[in-house]
């Protein structure tokens, strides 16, 4: 009995202490696996880091190489054919949706005086003419060329005609000068003017040439000759002068308070518009041609019948001058910007729709993109803004604050099948600049997503 009890003893001490060793043994097996599945989950998170930087390196080289929409389709695209998973892919598209909706492409130059835009719709093959000491052409595929050995030491217009193989030159010469850019020489030089030029636009089928000039005199000029085809003019200083859209019709603004309707081809005087108390700073047609806006410094805005000349509707700003003033594309509304840094958005029948204000001292110019889109510009910056016909509101899309100081020029590159449109703004410093203004980035995300990524949309 005595050697019984040590040696019971000894095997529970034994048996013990193999429970502690397997306990010990499991725990080192257990920190070992979780060990493991840290590292592979480091493993897992470096590789994500790494995939999210070469996301970050593909987005930036996109963005420096495409336009901002063609560069969200090739990272879509990439993500679809790498078959990336929704969870992997939604930081590279918040990434994304944190760039600006608008923004500025580049400066394309400085020192400009002026510049003309030839296919200003519908079309990708846009060239470009930029006034500087020489001439220079812009295309949209990316060449350029320049008019050499002109005698025009200072441009003050340009414009090309429809088919965009002659460039006319404006200087203060009071000549003008038509570039052939085949021939790359010119082969007119236009006399007639005594006083430098303002403004050139081509009629609809080129056949005529509308010149309008400080010495108070309007020039249309058949192209085949080198003499005026009409002068006509006002008494006093003309502001504005333009054909109608369908290019039967010449219509001019002076500072004599009236507007003046002629037959484009025999300068026949039709009607002579009188209605406004102060000088006459612009003109602007519908869209089918049949109505004219005019607009002037004593706050008015009159829109008027232009076959027949009568007076349909007056547009009050009680704020004082309207500098500019356009119908919507759809001819439904009437946006005018007047001295007090105001856009007020009427209905055709007189009823004030809507009144924003600018943080601008004032605004100067006015453009409808479409039904939807219209940009307007002050002395310090542009804005691209939304209207909406149904609701009566209007949202600040973008300010366009770059351009410090008050827009010369602003001419849009439509594009219908795109998300965005292609802006050029000319400021008073003298930077040409281009933009890209989108119309809906919320509809294009939605495309995209829905086309690529389901799961996400």
């Amino acid at each position: 009995m005595k050697n019984t009890l040590p040696r019971a003893s000894l095997i529970s001490l034994l048996l013990l202490l193999a429970i502690l060793l397997w306990a010990l043994w499991a725990l080192y097996q257990q920190k070992q696996t979780l060990k493991q599945q840290e590292s592979l989950l480091a493993q897992q998170e470096t590789q994500l880091q790494q995939s999210k930087q070469q996301w970050q390196q593909e987005r930036l080289a996109r963005l420096q190489a495409l336009n901002q929409a063609q560069a969200y389709t090739a990272v879509l695209q990439v993500a679809a054919q790498s078959q990336a998973t929704p969870a992997f892919l939604a930081p590279v598209y918040d990434s994304l949706l944190q760039l600006p909706e608008n923004e500025l492409v580049k400066t394309l130059r400085s020192n400009v005086s002026h510049f003309a835009l030839q296919n200003d719709s519908l079309s990708e093959n846009w060239q470009l003419a930029i006034a500087k000491k020489d001439i220079q052409i812009l295309q949209a595929s990316g060449l350029q060329s320049q008019c050499m050995g002109l005698p025009v030491e200072q441009v003050q217009h340009l414009t090309f005609n429809r088919q965009g193989d002659k460039l006319i030159l404006a200087g203060y010469d009071h000549l003008l000068y038509v570039w052939d850019l085949e021939q790359k020489k010119i082969t007119q030089t236009l006399v007639g003017h005594t006083a430098p030029v303002f403004k050139l636009q081509f009629s609809l089928d080129d056949r005529l040439l509308l010149s309008h000039a400080a010495d108070h005199s309007l020039g249309v000029w058949f192209m085949q000759s080198k003499r005026p085809h009409l002068a006509l003019g006002h008494p006093d200083w003309v502001y504005d002068a333009q054909f109608s859209p369908d290019s039967r019709y010449i219509v001019s603004a002076a500072a004599d308070q009236q507007v003046r309707i002629w037959d484009a081809d025999s300068g026949h005087l039709l009607h002579t518009l009188t209605g406004h108390q102060g000088p006459v700073y612009r003109v602007a047609f519908s869209s089918d041609g049949q109505q004219l806006l005019s607009i002037a410094e004593d706050g008015q805005v009159i829109r008027w019948q232009v076959k027949t000349g009568k007076q349909i509707q007056s547009y009050q700003n009680q704020a004082g001058a309207v500098l500019d003033a356009a119908f919507s594309p759809d001819d439904k509304q009437i946006a005018s910007v007047a001295l007090d840094g105001g856009l007020r958005i009427w209905a055709v029948d007189g009823r004030l729709l809507y009144t924003w204000r600018s943080p601008s001292d004032w605004l100067a110019k006015i453009l409808w993109a479409d039904n939807e889109h219209l940009l307007v510009s002050g002395n310090h910056a542009s804005y691209w803004l939304r209207w909406s016909d149904s609701q009566n509101t209007l949202q600040l899309l973008a300010t366009l604050a770059q351009n410090q100081g008050e827009l010369q020029q602003a001419k849009l590159l439509r594009q219908p099948q795109q998300a965005y449109d292609v802006l050029f703004t000319l400021d008073i410093r003298g930077q040409l600049q281009r933009w890209q203004l989108f119309r809906d980035e919320q509809a294009l995300w939605q495309e995209f997503l829905s086309a690529f990524h389901p799961s996400l949309h």
